[in-house]
């Protein structure tokens, strides 16, 4: 008792997120457990887990004590939960007085704000953790996923991000002041950075090379390959406003990019829609449809689809 997985935190996100009873009835559960602590306190999870159930006990909630077995660990292990929408900042121990820090997403973006001052936005289905030694020892965080970092400047404490995938290091980031985005694609298996302001140094598998704004770097982390070439900016930041923007790009390339976006095969029949020269410019709302984008799409390209089976025909 005493650790909560991801999968159980996502698990109470997502039942918490179908109905407003179950979030009041989170909420109720966290009051009982908050009630015993304060942020910057450890505790024995054993004790408090017992004076919680006493509570719990006391305050019958009719029709969920099925799913306090569920509930429980995860309160017995987050000394700070914060829940909003799927988004948690959750503080523990390891059983030797140190603290873990860890910021975990699941189907929305989160905005906020470390210690030292750098703002971060983590992307959907992402993870970043560091420990209470951030900001007085180091200024060292680990990412799993995606995020835009807006570093606050201390010459004598760089700000380093270790990409990571199932708790190994495949690179490290390292910053004294300046604006960046880095992601691990485990699709892909490359991490890539891209520089907005400043200066970065990238380091994997013994190799270092320095970006520059307006650089993207890919890093294949299983050839230890590295490819440094420009890119658009505003393209490749658009996600933390929630856009995805396409500028001067084969309609070919981007159905491709649809198809990876909204899971479905994407077949264009049209042959002159394959052409090189056919080529569009654009944006949209990650929260829209497919068909609404085709739809934006049509506006200027003169195209029609039909959706059979999560496959899109395009003439």
């Amino acid at each position: 008792m005493g650790e909560a997985s991801a999968e159980d935190i996502l698990f109470i996100s997502n039942w918490m997120n179908e109905k407003e009873e179950n979030r009041k009835t989170f909420c109720l559960l966290k009051s009982y457990w908050s009630a015993d602590i304060t942020s910057n306190q450890y505790v024995n999870s054993s004790t408090s887990l017992k004076k919680l159930q006493d509570k719990i006990n006391r305050h019958q909630i009719p029709g969920k004590q099925y799913l306090i077995p569920i509930l429980l660990p995860v309160a017995a292990s987050i000394v700070l939960v914060i829940a909003i929408s799927s988004f948690f900042n959750i503080t523990r121990t390891n059983g030797k007085g140190k603290a873990y820090y860890t910021y975990l997403t699941n189907n929305n973006k989160s905005e906020f704000t470390l210690r030292d001052g750098t703002k971060v936005t983590l992307n959907k289905n992402s993870t970043l953790t560091y420990t209470d030694a951030f900001g007085k020892n180091n200024r060292s965080v680990k990412l799993e996923g995606e995020a835009f970092f807006e570093v606050t400047k201390n010459p004598d404490n760089p700000f380093e991000v270790s990409l990571e995938v199932e708790n190994t290091n495949k690179g490290t980031i390292k910053v004294l002041g300046t604006v960046f985005n880095a992601k691990i694609d485990t699709e892909s298996d490359k991490i890539i950075t891209t520089l907005v302001e400043g200066c970065v140094s990238f380091e994997g598998s013994g190799q270092k090379i320095k970006l520059y704004p307006n650089q993207q770097l890919a890093f294949d982390y299983t050839t230890s390959n590295i490819d440094v070439y420009g890119v658009d900016i505003e393209k490749e930041i658009s996600w933390k406003d929630g856009l995805i923007k396409y500028r001067k790009i084969t309609f070919a390339d981007l159905a491709k990019e649809l198809e990876k976006k909204y899971h479905v095969q994407i077949i264009i029949e049209n042959k002159e829609l394959k052409r090189p020269s056919m080529t569009v410019s654009g944006g949209f709302s990650e929260e829209q449809t497919l068909d609404e984008v085709l739809g934006v799409i049509s506006r200027s390209l003169p195209i029609k689809w039909k959706n059979k089976n999560h496959t899109y025909y395009i003439r």
